[in-house]
């Protein structure tokens, strides 16, 4: 069985938590908000991110609405999702 591998857009300050595990530099709080976040997202795994640069976005909570602000600054990850 293949993995499939699909694009989500979520915040670029995460993507050292999401994609390695490093959680240093998160609060309680925040590392809680990524968990429900990916869960609610239905994702099995990261797997890094695109070789596309972040950037910011005004529709913040389209993306991320577990996050506390609509200005955000997003990026693309690579993820398998769960069946």
């Amino acid at each position: 069985m293949a993995i499939q591998i699909e694009t989500l857009i979520g915040p670029a300050f995460a993507a050292s938590y999401l994609v390695n595990g490093d959680d240093s530099g998160l609060d309680e709080r925040e590392r809680a908000a990524l968990d429900q976040w990916a869960e609610r997202e239905g994702v099995q795994a990261f797997h890094g991110t695109t070789d596309s640069e972040p950037w910011f976005t005004w529709a913040g909570r389209v993306h991320y609405r577990e996050g506390d602000s609509e200005g955000l600054t997003v990026c693309e990850y690579l993820v398998s999702l769960r069946a």
